[in-house]
This record gives structure tokens, C-alpha cells and sequence, in this order.
């Protein structure tokens, strides 16, 4: 059985930025897990059929020659769905919740990162330190816009 033939067409615009000095600071980064999930895609869009794939991949970076420096906690987001739901122009909004392990009174932090489907330039990265975590059924998220 011969697989269907495809052709997509994209553009990338030029990036519109200027080059900086190389930072040849050494940095050290250790994927500290990685997250899959896979779901129906009627669970997130209506009408649809098919899979929706999310992957999370939260990275440790640290200096190890240099105390001084800060180090950071990185989240790489990544998602699949269906071409029928995510037309050009289209923000996706994905996010994760985090505490201090073990640490029961310290506030839970979440990073959300918005991407506008089809302009690979345009992103919002936002960050929410409070007394509650955000699931899909926290008060929240729900019934909310990614900009609200």
C-alpha cells in the first residue's frame, strides 16, 4: 500500500534582527524529564477527529564554572493536532504549573507560552507566581482567553 502524496507550502519571512556578539559564556543543560501526552482530538476541538500530541520537555541550565551566575529552569512546549484546527493565524496556548519539591507553603509558578500558528516570530511567554495551581477546571483558567 502506497502512502498519499502531500505537498505543503510555507513561507519563513526574513528574521528582522541584528547579530550579537558570540556569548561564550559555557552553560551546562540537563533535561530534567520529558512529558508525552497523546488524546483524542474531541477532547480539544469540536468536531474533530484524530490525535492531539503534547510534549514537554523542562531543561536545567547552570553555569558550572561560574557561581555567580543565575542559573534557569527552560520548558520546551511542543504540539500536534489535526491541520483542520490549526489554521494560519490560530494561538495556541500551552502552559505548565510548578512547585518547590516538598516544599507544601511556597506558591506554585506556571509558564505559559502563547504561538500564533503559521509565524514562527510570534510568541508570548507569560509567568503567574499565586496561591493556586492552573488546570483546565481551576477558576483560573476556565472560561478565560490566553490574553485576559
Amino acid at each position: 500500500m502506497a502512502l498519499p502524496e502531500a505537498t505543503f507550502s510555507y513561507f519563513i519571512p526574513s528574521a528582522n534582527f541584528t547579530f550579537e556578539e558570540l556569548d561564550d559564556v559555557i552553560k551546562d543543560v540537563q533535561e530534567v524529564d520529558t512529558k508525552e501526552y497523546t488524546m483524542d482530538a474531541s477532547t480539544v476541538f469540536t468536531n474533530t477527529t484524530g490525535e492531539v500530541k503534547q510534549r514537554l520537555v523542562p531543561e536545567f541550565e547552570t553555569n558550572p564554572y561560574d557561581d555567580s551566575t543565575s542559573d534557569r529552569m527552560n520548558f520546551n512546549f511542543e504540539f500536534e493536532a489535526p491541520t483542520a484546527n490549526m489554521t494560519k493565524g490560530k494561538i495556541v496556548y500551552q502552559y505548565v504549573t510548578y512547585t518547590k519539591t516538598g516544599n507544601f507553603t511556597a506558591k506554585p509558578i506556571t509558564v505559559g507560552c502563547a504561538t500564533k500558528v503559521g509565524d514562527p516570530f510570534v510568541s508570548k511567554i507569560n509567568t503567574f507566581e499565586g496561591f493556586t495551581g492552573m488546570s483546565e477546571t481551576s477558576t483560573a483558567v476556565a472560561n478565560k482567553t490566553w490574553d485576559k
